[in-house]
This record gives structure tokens, sequence and C-alpha cells, in this order.
């Protein structure tokens, strides 16, 4: 898994970070952007290794850089339930970073989707026979999470596993939480804000001599106009099914234009709301 955050600073320059988990090493790996060329940047301390009697089998990941902050901390999860929280921070001598553990908890069985919401301040943790879980995503907060309603076995559209999360946000804590259920070969839509309302859920068939999407894993979503072909922004989703007519073939991944999920959920914010919240941020 991998998340991307930006404007980390680090010896009077600033740098996009992108992290990882490893789950040859057992790790957490971050590494830097450098915004001018894009290319990455190795520092000393990068890298933790997680001692597998406490989380055995390293899995999902994500970044969060709170608004009212400005601090990075990422989350991973491993195969055993257990999340831990680390502090992102320069490191003690030049050319060098910091991983700091801040906070540990965990939920009943394996969890793997993981997203945080800056502005909110919530972590939604998708435990994958159960549900959507969402936590308080501050260091500080007691880790008393609930399950999003509609998530799980109560909603007739959601088949486990639950799998991949992601943001699309809007100003003032709109947009959605936008989840794969792996099992159904759908994606569920929920509200961003505090109700997580269910919108409804939607599947990707093919068209013009491209299959659809199935046993989706992971997935991201950006709201931003992304040219002709984007114009409302964009839906990634991984294909666990590739289809070459008849033939499977190598996984890839699906990119559909978020007008369409729009329009098929007849989902209420208006475009103009997301994109100044973009703007904005």
């Amino acid at each position: 898994n991998v998340d991307v955050r930006y404007n980390f600073s680090l010896g009077g320059k600033t740098y996009d970070l992108l992290a990882a988990s490893n789950r040859t090493h057992n790790s957490l790996l971050v590494l830097l952007i450098d915004t001018a060329t894009g290319s990455l940047e190795t520092l000393a301390g990068n890298e933790i290794h997680i001692d597998t009697s406490t989380i055995d089998d390293v899995y999902g990941l994500c970044l969060y850089h709170p608004t009212s902050s400005g601090r990075f901390f990422a989350f991973i999860n491993g195969k055993n339930g257990i999340i831990r929280q680390y502090e992102i921070l320069a490191g003690d001598s030049a050319n060098s970073m910091a991983l700091l553990p801040v906070r540990s908890f965990s939920l009943p069985s394996q969890p793997e989707g993981m997203v945080a919401d800056d502005e909110m301040g919530a972590l939604y943790i998708g435990e994958e026979g159960k549900g959507i879980w969402k936590f308080p995503a501050s260091p500080d907060s007691e880790p008393n999470g609930t399950v999003i309603p509609n998530t799980g076995s109560d909603n007739p559209d959601i088949r486990f596993d639950i799998e991949g999360l992601a943001l699309y946000c809007g100003s003032l804590g709109k947009g959605y939480l936008v989840a794969s259920s792996q099992g159904s070969f759908s994606y569920a839509v929920f509200s961003r804000e505090d109700n997580n309302r269910y919108y409804g859920s939607f599947k990707i068939s093919g068209q013009g001599g491209i299959d659809g999407a199935e046993e989706t894993d992971g997935l991201d979503v950006i709201n931003l106009p992304l040219g002709r072909d984007f114009p409302d922004g964009l839906l990634v989703v991984q294909d666990g099914f590739n289809h070459d007519g008849d033939s499977l073939v190598p996984q890839n991944f699906k990119l559909v234009r978020w007008g369409d999920v729009d329009a098929a959920l007849q989902l209420p914010l208006g475009m103009d709301t997301i994109y100044d919240g973009w703007m904005s941020r």
C-alpha cells in the first residue's frame, strides 16, 4: 500500500512524502519526493522494521497530515488486527528523518484498506470481514471507534471482503468515502460528513473493447478536472480479473470518469463546491 502527502519541511527545503508498507521487510518505508524534479530521495531513518510479535505481517497503510496542526503521521496495520501510528519527523542529524511510534490499538480481525481525513480528523479502516471502522485520527485521542452503518452484513450490496478506501473531498467537510466491496465486484459511496450516509453502490462494466472491473483490492480517487477525458475527476481501481476477449491476462487498473459515478448515484454535491474546497486548501 502507498500514500502521499505534501509540504514536508526538512533542512530548509519542502518535499512531498511517499509512504509504503513493505511486506518483505515487515516495515514502514517513507521516501521524499523532490517537488522540482519528481525524483525520490532516501534518508537515514526512513524505514522502521516492525517486530513480528507486534504486527505479524504488515498490510494496509495511509498517511495523515491534520490541517489543524501541520504534523505528519503514518498508520500501518497487520493481518493480526494491530494498527500502529507513527509521527514522521526531521531526524537529529542533517539528511535524516525519524519515525516515532505514538499510538497502537487493534481490531477484532484482519484489516487492510485505510484512509485518513486530514480536515475532519477521522481515520477509516476496513476490517475485511466486518465493515468500515471510524476512529479519531489524533494520536492524543482514545481509539474509540465505531462501525459505520451499511458497511457490512447490514447492507445487501456489500459482500466481504471490504478492501480499498479513498476520500473524494469537498469544502467544509463535504465529499465522499469510496470503498471496494470485493465479494460483490462493486463500489460503495458514503458521505464524508459525520453521519457517513450511504448513497449507494455501483459496478464498473466494460465498453469499447475494455472489460469491466472485478474483485478490486486497491482504489483511489481525485476530484480535480484532469483534462478533456476526466473533466469531473478520476476514480482508479485495480482489476482483479482482467480479460482480453475470453482470455485472462495480467491484472491492470481501470480509469473511470467521476462524472459517470455522480450520474449513476445522483450524488448531491455540486462540482463547484468540490473544486473550491480543493483550491482553498
